[in-house]
């Protein structure tokens, strides 16, 4: 793999954990205290420190953090939340169109 798609796949990467450190935060709000919830704050640190570490492959390859990519990521997660959150309601209130005609 040459240097320029090893940067592309790094910053992808870099991206990826964006979007997964919006989402644990909100998972760990909806589980505070609970043993899920903190399961949820040390994939949390894990995904921290994947982060630096992946910052710093982009430097010693001589890559910038695409900001781009970051926002897309960021706004993808937030599209998802609002899906997985509509798709929760329409399973809640399935039972109660179950027996609706037309």
């Amino acid at each position: 793999m040459n240097a320029k798609h090893l940067g592309t796949y790094v910053n992808d990467h870099l991206a990826g954990s964006v979007a997964a450190l919006e989402l644990l935060d909100h998972m760990i709000s909806a589980n505070a205290g609970t043993p899920r919830g903190q399961f949820f704050i040390e994939l949390r640190q894990e995904i921290e420190q994947d982060q630096a570490a992946l910052r710093d492959l982009l430097e010693q390859l001589d890559f910038r953090e695409n900001p781009m990519r970051k926002a897309v990521a960021w706004f993808s997660e937030k599209f998802a939340r609002a899906k997985l959150s509509m798709e929760a309601r329409r399973v809640i209130s399935w039972p109660a169109w179950k027996n609706w005609k037309r």
